[in-house]
């Protein structure tokens, strides 16, 4: 009988001692919010922000609850999730280190219009309103690229569902294949492995695509050898085909 073949995935515990001051000041100065900023104010304003370990699967923040924090993910991995109708939580991003998350009343929310989780053990930094006060008092250029990173979120959410309309199924799957790469993916053995667990459901997600035609979607590329998959595990081994088959940008 053979052995189960192991995840090659390398996932890092949420150790508050491994989120040092380097690492909180690398991921400030990557959030679009900060990245006008010089090292000095970017020591300031993580001065302000208080930090926060949790583990995988563990909600950040849910849909409804009172805005009180703004967060920028530090290390590990984060999903956003919508809840629907039927009370089911569906995909809608993925973050990598640098990238922030949740809003505050001042960034014009009352509550948390989504749901945030940890896809791998994760650091996060984060500001409550009247520290947020504080950092857009002394730093008047945050508030200025606040304003065009929720404008510029707003123009990609549109490029891509207009790009994305009149795409098939397996179009949208590869799309969905190049984002987590890009977010997530580290050089392995010639490829890109996207290296946090990654459900069928959610991939189905993102693609907006049913969980069934995901996997035989996965199953074909995998027989064609542009991915290599595992349980909860992705590799691209061939990109330019994946690109190949996506969209056009």
């Amino acid at each position: 009988m053979s052995s189960p073949r192991r995840t090659p995935l390398q996932i890092a515990d949420a150790d508050p001692r491994t989120c040092t001051h380097d690492v909180r000041v690398r991921a400030l100065a990557r959030a679009p919010l900060f990245a006008d900023l010089d090292e000095r104010s970017i020591a300031d304003v993580d001065h302000r922000c208080g930090m926060r370990s949790v583990q995988a699967g563990e909600a950040i923040y849910r849909a409804g609850q009172p805005a009180e924090r703004l967060y920028v993910l530090a290390q590990g991995a984060a999903k956003i999730t919508r809840p629907t109708s039927e009370g089911e939580e569906l995909l809608s991003d993925v973050l990598a280190p640098g990238d922030y998350l949740g809003v505050l009343p001042a960034l014009g929310e009352d509550r948390y219009p989504d749901s945030a989780w940890a896809l791998v053990p994760a650091c996060l930094l984060s500001l409550t309103g009247p520290d947020l006060d504080v950092v857009l008092r002394n730093h008047p250029s945050v508030a200025r690229a606040g304003l065009a990173v929720v404008g510029g979120r707003l123009r990609d959410s549109q490029a891509t569902a207009h790009r994305l309309a009149a795409a098939t199924a397996e179009q949208r799957l590869a799309a969905a294949l190049l984002l987590l790469a890009d977010r997530l993916g580290v050089r392995r053995d010639g490829g890109t492995l996207i290296n946090a667990p990654i459900a069928r459901d959610d991939l189905a997600d993102l693609a907006g695509c049913a969980p069934e035609t995901a996997s035989r979607t996965l199953a074909r590329l995998q027989r064609d050898e542009v991915l290599e998959t595992g349980r909860r595990w992705i590799k691209i081994a061939d990109r330019e085909a994946l690109e190949a088959l996506a969209p056009a940008s």
